[in-house]
């Protein structure tokens, strides 16, 4: 199973430091995020990089709303407003569709807001990020989204990466990763999530 990504163009909010590229986090940054729960838009810290490569090659879809434009791997996890009940639901980029509603950020008014897929994209570029923070959500160029993915259930794969968030708040990180990175644990932790009921729901 292959982590999924970002693209290297992607942006992220930074506590202090303002908006840099998602190529740039450091150790012990706080990257923008929203908490579902509580409904405000908040700060989590960067843990480590799942995934850094800045010469694979990748596909992405660029999802496009009404003000904000994201270059996603197809399996990464996003946020979407179900259109049954208007909660929230964490689904595959590749299962959105036109008129989907996700959760996009205003940057005037520090604002979560709701909008419309208008248009989705299949793109192939170099270079793939993908972050970890320890809520397991953050913010990328405005779109709500999920640090995970390759399963359905972000709150399981959440509770897989506990170990490596809890190792993280013990031994302070001081390097960045290495060009080329693709952290260990990732295979462990959906080998874990392969043992349980509901392994079915693993997509590779």
């Amino acid at each position: 199973i292959s982590i999924s990504c970002f693209a290297g163009s992607g942006l992220v909010e930074t506590l202090g430091k303002g908006q840099i590229k998602i190529t740039e986090l450091k150790f012990g940054d706080f990257v923008k995020t929203f908490n579902q729960a509580s409904k405000q838009v908040e700060y989590s810290k960067f843990i480590d990089y799942l995934h850094f490569d800045r010469m694979a090659q990748a596909e992405f879809l660029t999802i496009k709303t009404a003000s904000s434009n994201l270059k996603i791997s197809p399996k990464h996890l996003i946020q979407r407003q179900s259109n049954e009940n208007q909660q929230h639901e964490f689904v595959f980029a590749s299962d959105l569709e036109i008129s989907d509603k996700i959760f996009v950020l205003d940057s005037e008014s520090n604002e979560m807001n709701v909008e419309e897929v208008k248009e989705i994209e299949r793109t192939s570029e170099n270079g793939v990020f993908a972050p970890l923070t320890e809520s397991g959500t953050l913010i990328v160029n405005n779109v709500l989204v999920s640090c995970y993915a390759n399963c359905y259930w972000h709150n399981l794969v959440h509770l897989a990466f506990e170990p490596l968030r809890l190792y993280h708040k013990l031994f302070t990180a001081n390097e960045m990763p290495r060009e080329n990175f693709f952290h260990g644990y990732v295979d462990l932790a959906l080998k874990l999530i392969g043992y349980s009921p509901i392994a079915s729901m693993i997509k590779s």
